[in-house]
C-alpha cells in the first residue's frame, strides 16, 4: 500500500507541477526575447530532458506496481536511459534543424521562431512537437520558417483538428506558407500605401429616421407617416427641385417596404441591432454563441452584414461561373415582372452547407439549384454529396492575391483547398458567422462593395473599409416573405387594358392571398393604396372619377422614357437604352428626344462605356426614332422639331462609327422635310398644331438640311416663341449667331433689323448697345445700317466698347463714311487709348489692312502703342509692326512710325536669339518692308530705322541658316533683298541657297557618303521647295543679280536652274514659266547661268501638245511588260506621247 501510495503521491505531485509550470508560461511568454536560434532551441531541449529526469526522480525504481507482488517487466532505471537517449536524439534533431535555417535567415534576412521567441514559447514548442514525432523535415523546416507566436498558434491548430489530419507534415507546410502570404500580403499593402488602412465602421440605412417614426413604432403610426411624407415629397409639389424630391421619395418607399413586412423588418432589425451593439463597444450576446451546425438552417440564404436588402447568388447554373452579391434592384431581368423576375433571383441564391467530417465546422457551400454532371442532371439536395460550389483559387507562389469566387465542381476529397471553409461565428455581431478557407488559412469571404464577392486576406484584427466579412444566414423557407406589393398588384393589372377599377384589384385571390398569408394584416383601405400609387408614381397612375378609384400600369416605353429623362450622365442612359432591349422600339419620339440629350453629357473614358453608348445610338437611331418619326408630323410643334434636332446635331459630328453618323444624318434629313412641310402648313393656315418654336431650338431647325436656304427659314421669323420683336436682346443675339452659322441669311438680316432698332433707342444702355453692334458687326449682315448705328451712338460708348465694335466692321472688310467718324471719335481720345490692352490696338492694326476707313484713328493708335511698346510681349510687337507696313490708306505720319520702329528695335533687339523662327521671319517681312517698298510713305528716316532692325535680323538668320525650314528662308530672303546684293549677309543667304539647291535635286544620290549625310538629304528633300516657290526664290533673287559677284551668282543661279531642270518646268503654271522664260532672254536672274542658259531656254518652251519633256521622259521610260500588260491602246498612246516629245 505504501508502495501504491508513494506512486500515486509522485505522479500527482508531476501532474501538479507541470499544469504550475505552463501556467508560469502562459504568463511569461512575452517578457523576454532570445537572439540566437540555434541557443534556444539546444536549451529547451536540455529543459525537456531534465523536466523527464526529474518527473522520473518521484517514481521508486523498486516499487511494484498495483496489482502485483513484484515488478518483473523492464527496470525504471532503463526506461529513463531510454527516455534520456530519445531527449538526446530529438535535440540533435533540432539543431540540426536550427543550423540549416540559420544558415537560410543568414543568406536570405529573414527571421523566424529564434528570432524573437521567449524561452517558455521555445519551451511550449518543443512540448508540442513531441506529441508529433511523424512530422518531417520538410514540415519542421516550415515551422521554423515562422515566428514563434505563429508556429505555436499552427501547432495548437494541428493539435486540435487530432485525427482528422491524415498527413500531418503536409497541412504543417501549407499553414506555413499561407501564414507566410498573409504577412507578405500586409507587408505589400503598408508599402504600397505608406499608410495604414482606414478603418470605417459599418453602418445601414436608418428605414425609421427615413419615416420620421421611432424604433418601437407599430403598423398604424409607419402607415401614417407614410401617408403623410408621400404627399409632402411627391415630385410634382416640387418643380424647382425635382431631382431631391425622387430622391427622397424613393428612400420612402423603400423604407415603407421594408418596415411593413414583418419579415423584412425582422432581419433588418436583427441586423441594425448587431450593428448598434458593434457601435457601443459590445460583442454579440453570449446566447448567440451556439456551435454553428446547431444555429445554420438547412437551406439558406446568404447576406452580408449592413446590407439587409443584397444576397449572395451565382450568375448561371454552369462551372466557372461567377458569384456575386446584389440585390432585388440591381437584377431587373429584361421583360419580366412579378414573380417571374421573384422566383429566378431567390432560386440563384439558394445555399446550403455540407459539412464534412475531417474538422470540426469544415464545409463546403453549395449551390442548391445547380445541376452538374455529377449529380445526373437532378436537383442537388441539401445534406447529399455532389452539385457546385462556391470556389476559389488562392496560390501559393507569394503573391498573397485575392480571388473572385466561382461556381465549382468537386468531388469528395477533391479541390479541398479550392472549395473547403470553415465557419465560425462572427466576433463582431450578434447572428453573424465568418467563413474562412480551411487550407488558405488567413483568407476569408468578403464582400466588397457594391457586388463583389471575393477571398481576401485578413488577419483577425480591425475589418478595412469597403470590407464586411461578417455574414448573416436567412432560412430559406422564409423567401416568400420577400414578397412586394408589386410584384402581386402587378399581373393583375396587366391582364387588363386599360384602367383597372381599385375594387376589383382588391377582390383578387392572389391579392387577398397575399395579404393574409404573406403580410398577415388586413387588406389595405382606398387610402393606403392611393399612398402607395402616389409614392410609386414612376410605375403606376391612380386617378378618381366618377366616384369611381381606378389604376393604370405605365407602359415599359413609359416608365423608359421617364428613367431615361432623370438619368444623371451619359453612361447611366446608356445602360437604360441597351437593356430595355425590344422595349426600345416602342419608345415614344418625344423621349427619344430626352435620350438623345442624356447620352450627349459627359460620361466614363472607360472602353467599355464608349462601347455601350454607341451601341445605345445604335439602337436608338435604328430602331424607336425611325419609328418614331413616322408620327412626329402629326404630334409634334416646331419647338419638339427644334429639341429633337439639337439632340441629333452632336451625333453628326466625329467621334462615333460611320454608321452611326449616317444615320443621324438621315434622320436630320428627314427632320428637315417635317420642318419644311410644316411650315408651308403654317404659311397656308392649314396646321392644327401652330405653336411657334423656341428661340432656343432655332439655330438646330436652321442647321437641318433643307431649312435655312428655302423659304422655310425666312418664315420661320415670324412663328418664333417669343416673337423676335418682343425677344430679349440676348436671344435675338443668338438668334443671329445661329442663322449666319446655318446660312440663313434672310433670318439673321430681319433679326439684325430688329437689334439696330433697339440700338437706336436711347433706353439701351451703352454696353448693351456696344454687345448689340459688335454682335451684328460680325454677322457681316447690314453692315451700312450698322456703321450708321455706331456713328450715332459713338459718343456715349466708352473707348474699349467703340474700338472692339470698329474693330468688328473693319473685319468685314467695310468701308463708309459712317465708321469714318466713328474712327475719328476714337481718334479723339489719346489718354484713353493708351490705357486700351494690347490686344485692343493690335486688333485695331490689324482691322486697318483690311478697311481704308481705319485710317482716320491708325496714327493715334500707332502713337498709343508706342508709349506701352516695352511692355508688350515680342509676338505681338512684331505682329504690329507687321500690320502697320501693311496697313491701307495713309493714317500713320512718318514722325508716329519712326517712334514705334525705334521703341520696337529697342524692345525686341535682345529677344532676337529666342525668337521662334516664324516670329524672325515676320520681324524680318516688317522690317525689309519699311526700309525698301515703304520708303517713299513713310520717309527716309524711317528707313534708315528699319535698315538697322533689318542688319539685326539678318545677322540672326544667318547663325541660323541650316536650321531653318526652305519655306521660312524663302520669305526670309523675300524680307532681306531690301539690303541689296552687295550685304554680305544676303551673299551668304544667296551662297546657301545654291548649295541647298543643289543637294535638292538629285543630281549627287549616287555620291558616296556616309548614313547620316544621305538620310540628311532625304529629309531636306522631304521639306524643299515646290515647283511654283522654286520660280518665287528666282523672282525675289533677279534683282539682287547685279550687286552679287560673279562667284556667288554663279554658284547661286546654277543651283537655282539645276533645280528646275530636276522638277521639270512642266509642273510650273504658265505665269511663271512666262516670268522665268523672260528672265533667261534678258540675261538677268537665271540668265546669269551661262553654261545652263540654252538648256533652260529649252525647258521653258511651251509644248504643242501640253505635255512636258519630263512627261515624255515618264513614257519612254515605262518597261515593255508594263505596256504589254497595259495593251496596244495604252501602248499606243505612249508612242505618239513620245513622238510628241521628240519633234
Amino acid at each position: 500500500m505504501g508502495l501504491r501510495r508513494g506512486h500515486s503521491s509522485s505522479m500527482s505531485r508531476s501532474s501538479t507541477s507541470s499544469s504550475q509550470r505552463h501556467a508560469r508560461l502562459r504568463a511569461r511568454r512575452q517578457s523576454q526575447q532570445v537572439p540566437d536560434p540555434i541557443a534556444t532551441m539546444s536549451g529547451a531541449c536540455h529543459v525537456q530532458a531534465q523536466a523527464l529526469r526529474d518527473s522520473a526522480a518521484y517514481v521508486d525504481p523498486n516499487a511494484a506496481l498495483p496489482g502485483s507482488g513484484n515488478w518483473t517487466g523492464t527496470p525504471f532505471a532503463d526506461t529513463i536511459g531510454e527516455a534520456r537517449r530519445r531527449a538526446e536524439e530529438t535535440r540533435r534533431q533540432l539543431s540540426e534543424e536550427g543550423a540549416r535555417y540559420a544558415t537560410t535567415t543568414a543568406a536570405t534576412g529573414c527571421g523566424g521562431v529564434g528570432s524573437s521567441a521567449t524561452p517558455e514559447e521555445m519551451m511550449e514548442i518543443q512540448l508540442r512537437l513531441t506529441r508529433f514525432p511523424q512530422l518531417d523535415a520538410k514540415a519542421l523546416s516550415a515551422l521554423s520558417s515562422l515566428e514563434a507566436q505563429a508556429a505555436i498558434k499552427a501547432l495548437r491548430e494541428l493539435e486540435a483538428k487530432g485525427p482528422g489530419i491524415r498527413n500531418p507534415s503536409a497541412w504543417i507546410c501549407r499553414t506555413a506558407q499561407n501564414l507566410r502570404d498573409r504577412e507578405r500580403h500586409q507587408e505589400q499593402q503598408q508599402t504600397r500605401g505608406g499608410e495604414e488602412q482606414s478603418v470605417e465602421q459599418l453602418d445601414i440605412v436608418d428605414h425609421y429616421a427615413a419615416l420620421e417614426v421611432p424604433d418601437d413604432a407599430d403598423e398604424a403610426a409607419i402607415k401614417k407617416a407614410y401617408r403623410r411624407l408621400v404627399l409632402r415629397w411627391h415630385p410634382d409639389k416640387h418643380p424647382e427641385d425635382r431631382d431631391q424630391a425622387e430622391e427622397r421619395i424613393r428612400a420612402i418607399n423603400s423604407s415603407y417596404e421594408t418596415l411593413s413586412n414583418a419579415t423584412k423588418r425582422g432581419a433588418y432589425d436583427a441586423q441594425r441591432q448587431a450593428l448598434l451593439r458593434r457601435k457601443r463597444g459590445l460583442g454579440p450576446d453570449v446566447a448567440m454563441t451556439l456551435a454553428p451546425r446547431q444555429r445554420i438552417p438547412r437551406e439558406f440564404m446568404l447576406q452580408p452584414i449592413g446590407y439587409p436588402d443584397k444576397f449572395v447568388r451565382y450568375g448561371a447554373e454552369r462551372v466557372r461561373s461567377q458569384c456575386f452579391v446584389n440585390s432585388r434592384a440591381d437584377s431587373k431581368q429584361e421583360g419580366k415582372s412579378g414573380l417571374e423576375q421573384f422566383v429566378p433571383f431567390f432560386k440563384a441564391a439558394k445555399l446550403s452547407l455540407w459539412w464534412l467530417p475531417e474538422v470540426n465546422n469544415m464545409c463546403r457551400i453549395r449551390a442548391l439549384e445547380a445541376r452538374t454532371r455529377s449529380s445526373a442532371g437532378e436537383k442537388v439536395v441539401a445534406g447529399r454529396p455532389g452539385g457546385l460550389n462556391l470556389g476559389f483559387r488562392i496560390d501559393l507562389d507569394g503573391t498573397g492575391a485575392d480571388s473572385d469566387l466561382i461556381m465549382m465542381e468537386a468531388g469528395k476529397g477533391e479541390k479541398n483547398e479550392m472549395v473547403n471553409f470553415v465557419v465560425v461565428p462572427s466576433p463582431l455581431y450578434d447572428g453573424a458567422f465568418r467563413f474562412e478557407g480551411a487550407y488558405r488559412r488567413g483568407y476569408y469571404l468578403a464582400f466588397q462593395a457594391p457586388t463583389q464577392l471575393r477571398m481576401v486576406p485578413f488577419d483577425g484584427g480591425q475589418v478595412p473599409g469597403r470590407l464586411v466579412v461578417d455574414f448573416t444566414l436567412v432560412d430559406f423557407q422564409a423567401m416568400f416573405k420577400f414578397i412586394d406589393v408589386e410584384e402581386v398588384l402587378r399581373p393583375v393589372v396587366e391582364c387588363q387594358p386599360g384602367w383597372v377599377p381599385l375594387l376589383h384589384l382588391k377582390s383578387d385571390p392572389n391579392v387577398v392571398a397575399y395579404f393574409a398569408n404573406i403580410l398577415q394584416k388586413p387588406m389595405w383601405d382606398d387610402d393606403d393604396f392611393q399612398s402607395y400609387f402616389e409614392g410609386h408614381f414612376e410605375t403606376w397612375e391612380f386617378r378618381v372619377a366618377g366616384g369611381v378609384a381606378a389604376v393604370r400600369l405605365r407602359g415599359v416605353d413609359e416608365r423608359l422614357g421617364h428613367a431615361l429623362e432623370r438619368a444623371r450622365d451619359a453612361d447611366e442612359a446608356a445602360s437604360l437604352i441597351v437593356s430595355a432591349g425590344d422595349d426600345v422600339r416602342r419608345l415614344p419620339w418625344r423621349y427619344a428626344a430626352a435620350a438623345f440629350e442624356a447620352l450627349a453629357r459627359p460620361g466614363s473614358e472607360d472602353v467599355a462605356a464608349v462601347v455601350r453608348r454607341m451601341e445605345a445610338h445604335r439602337r436608338l437611331l435604328a430602331s424607336s426614332l425611325s419609328d418614331a418619326l413616322a408620327d412626329v408630323a402629326h404630334e409634334a410643334s416646331l419647338t419638339d422639331l427644334g429639341r429633337l434636332a439639337s439632340a441629333l446635331r452632336p451625333i453628326c459630328g466625329e467621334g462615333l462609327p460611320p454608321d452611326v453618323i449616317q444615320r443621324a444624318e438621315e434622320a436630320c434629313h428627314t427632320l428637315g422635310k417635317l420642318v419644311v412641310a410644316r411650315v408651308a402648313a403654317l404659311e397656308r393656315g392649314s396646321s392644327g398644331l401652330d405653336s411657334p418654336v423656341d428661340l432656343t431650338f432655332l439655330g438646330s431647325l436652321l442647321a437641318l438640311p433643307g431649312v435655312a436656304g428655302g423659304a422655310a427659314g425666312e418664315a420661320l421669323a415670324r412663328y418664333t416663341a417669343p416673337p423676335l420683336s418682343e425677344a430679349p436682346l440676348p436671344l435675338l443675339l443668338g438668334a443671329i449667331a445661329t442663322a449666319c452659322e446655318a446660312k440663313a441669311k434672310s433670318f439673321a438680316r430681319e433679326a439684325a433689323q430688329l437689334v439696330l432698332r433697339r440700338v437706336l433707342a436711347p433706353e439701351l444702355p451703352p454696353g448693351e448697345a456696344a454687345i448689340a453692334l459688335r454682335a451684328v458687326a460680325a454677322s457681316g449682315v447690314l453692315s451700312e445700317q450698322c456703321a450708321m448705328a455706331l456713328e450715332r451712338r459713338c459718343a456715349g460708348l466708352n473707348t474699349g466698347d467703340l474700338a472692339t465694335a470698329i474693330v468688328a466692321l473693319g473685319e468685314q472688310n467695310f468701308e463708309g463714311p459712317s465708321l469714318v467718324t466713328a474712327c475719328r471719335d476714337l481718334a479723339a481720345r489719346p489718354a484713353q487709348l493708351t490705357r486700351l490692352p494690347a490686344v485692343a490696338l493690335l486688333a485695331l492694326a490689324v482691322a486697318n489692312t483690311k478697311s481704308t476707313s481705319l485710317a482716320a484713328c491708325a496714327g493715334a493708335v500707332v502713337d498709343a502703342a508706342a508709349v506701352s511698346l516695352d511692355r508688350w510681349a515680342a509676338v505681338d510687337a512684331i505682329r504690329l509692326l507687321l500690320a502697320v507696313t501693311k496697313a491701307r490708306g495713309d493714317g500713320v505720319s512718318s514722325h508716329a512710325f519712326c517712334s514705334l520702329l525705334r521703341q520696337a528695335s529697342a524692345a525686341l533687339a535682345p529677344q532676337l536669339p529666342e525668337l521662334p523662327a516664324s516670329e524672325l521671319v515676320r520681324l524680318g517681312l516688317a522690317a525689309g518692308g519699311a526700309a525698301a517698298g515703304n520708303s517713299g510713305r513713310f520717309g527716309m528716316e524711317a528707313a534708315a530705322d528699319a535698315s538697322q532692325l533689318l542688319e539685326a535680323v539678318a545677322r540672326e538668320a544667318c547663325r541660323r541658316l541650316s536650321d531653318m525650314p526652305q519655306a521660312h528662308l524663302l520669305l526670309m530672303t523675300q524680307a532681306l533683298a531690301a539690303l541689296g546684293g552687295s550685304h554680305a549677309a544676303v551673299r551668304q543667304l544667296c551662297g546657301y541657297w545654291g548649295e541647298v539647291l543643289r543637294d535638292s535635286n538629285g543630281a549627287d544620290m549616287n555620291t558616296v557618303g556616309d548614313e547620316v549625310s544621305r538620310r540628311r538629304r532625304d529629309v531636306e528633300r522631304c521639306q524643299g521647295l515646290s515647283p511654283e516657290q522654286v520660280a518665287k526664290l528666282a523672282t525675289v533673287l533677279e534683282p539682287l543679280g547685279r550687286n552679287l559677284d560673279e562667284a556667288t551668282a554663279e554658284h547661286c543661279f546654277s543651283g537655282l536652274g539645276l533645280r528646275l531642270l530636276a522638277v521639270g518646268p512642266g509642273a510650273l503654271s504658265e505665269a511663271s514659266r512666262a516670268l522665268l522664260q523672260e528672265q533667261v532672254h534678258r540675261g538677268e536672274g537665271l540668265g546669269l547661268w551661262v553654261a545652263g542658259r540654252e538648256r533652260l531656254k529649252r525647258a521653258l518652251q511651251p509644248q504643242s501638245n501640253g505635255r512636258s519633256e519630263s512627261r515624255g521622259k515618264k513614257h519612254r521610260s515605262r518597261s515593255r511588260s508594263g505596256a504589254r500588260q497595259r495593251g496596244g491602246g495604252r501602248t499606243a498612246r505612249a508612242a505618239i506621247s513620245s513622238s510628241s516629245s521628240s519633234s
